[in-house]
């Protein structure tokens, strides 16, 4: 099997995916100027937002609640969809990002190719330029899968 398009951890590699992920948030910028998503709990995340801006108290859009994202919304919630889906297609490509930064730190080949098929995956698309909360949770798991990778707790802890 040929692993030619497969990455190492040269520079030339973390460049290439640094242009991979501006792409990837590129793509997104011709979508988040048409409000807040198709379902009502993006809105209901920005009523929320405002809620909290309005009123200083945290309430949860939908239970169990979202609370870092309803924060950062709130911070922002006069500023309209555009500024909350591109809040959420930033934090989607950070989220792609750790996915091939995974990758790589597992020695797989393709890392850059499977986060660009991640990133094009019609769902994480879609939900990449609208205010809901999926990509937001998907980031942080491959955030904190990378950090996991990255202390090696395992190896720790076999003597």
């Amino acid at each position: 099997m040929d692993f030619s398009l497969s990455f190492s951890f040269r520079k030339s590699d973390t460049n290439a995916k640094w242009y991979i992920l501006i792409l990837i948030f590129l793509s997104r910028l011709p979508f988040l100027n048409y409000g807040y998503g198709a379902e009502e709990d993006a809105w209901g995340l920005a009523v929320t937002a405002k809620n909290i801006a309005l009123n200083g108290a945290y309430e949860a859009s939908r239970l169990p609640g979202h609370p870092l994202q309803e924060l950062i919304y709130s911070l922002v919630w006069n500023r309209g969809a555009f500024i909350f889906n591109m809040l959420t297609a930033l934090i989607s490509t950070a989220g792609i990002g750790f996915f091939i930064a995974s990758f790589k730190k597992l020695n797989l080949p393709l890392a850059i190719t499977a986060g660009i098929t991640l990133a094009f995956t019609p769902v994480i698309y879609i939900n990449s330029t609208n205010a809901m909360d999926y990509t937001w949770a998907l980031s942080f798991i491959m955030m904190s899968f990378y950090f996991l990778l990255k202390k090696n707790p395992a190896k720790k802890n076999i003597k």
